[in-house]
């Protein structure tokens, strides 16, 4: 659980990772070597997907759920549970096993409905988050290029990266031509069509026999799964 690495930044006393549970209050509870942390979910989900979401107030308020456990409290933790064991296993009468099915099976009906619920919430938070901080997810990267001191350039590209999970219909990029004197010479748009989830492109920009510099900028972005237009 990556969260966890920094967490034990602000204390070091958080020990190793060992497994943890989904409860239905949609909280994480963890058990590490030495004790136990319960984490929001959602927290947990914003720090996988970009650590920048989660501010330290939030991780001081997480890691005041650290309990430690000394080792003679979870020895006595473990003794405990195995007395509960033996008595789990002294099978129950079979009206007994009629009596629990029915609020079981409603538990079980209920932790399945949430889980869907939870998730649907989950997959149009990230889309909205996507959708307003757009030119946060879709990158252009310029390479370098050949100049002449007198003027003209050439072998210049554009890369342009995905970094959604949605289809983006199209990425316009205009790049700048600039002279030695600072004026703009030309300016060109390059059109990047249907950029598949998480996909890379490269457009070679068109070589000009004038200017000495470029600038270049993502001007538009369009979606039609995420309704930008």
């Amino acid at each position: 659980m990556a969260i966890l690495s920094k967490l034990k930044e602000h204390n070091p006393e958080v020990g190793a990772y060992e497994k943890s549970i989904l409860h239905t209050d949609l909280k994480y509870h963890v058990k590490v070597s030495n004790g136990r942390i319960v984490l929001l979910k959602e927290l947990v989900e914003d720090f996988e997907i970009d650590p920048a979401f989660v501010t330290e107030t939030q991780l001081r308020s997480a890691i005041e759920s650290f309990k430690q456990i000394d080792l003679p409290q979870a020895a006595a933790t473990i003794s405990s549970a195995k007395v509960e064991k033996d008595i789990k296993n002294d099978p129950p009468s079979k009206k007994s096993r009629r009596g629990f099915a029915k609020p079981i099976l409603i538990i079980v009906i209920a932790v399945i409905v949430g889980v869907i619920a939870n998730s649907k919430f989950q997959d149009w938070r990230y889309e909205d988050r996507v959708r307003t901080h757009i030119y946060d997810y879709i990158k252009a990267n310029g390479s370098e290029y050949n100049y002449s001191p007198l003027g003209g350039i050439s072998d210049f590209s554009v890369t342009v990266t995905n970094g959604t999970k949605f289809i983006i219909d199209n990425v316009r990029v205009k790049v700048i031509y600039i002279k030695s004197d600072g004026e703009t010479w030309k300016e060109e748009l390059l059109s990047f069509n249907y950029l598949s989830p998480y996909e890379s492109r490269k457009i070679k920009a068109p070589d000009s026999e004038r200017g000495t510099k470029l600038e270049y900028q993502i001007v538009a972005i369009s979606s039609s799964e995420l309704s930008l237009n």
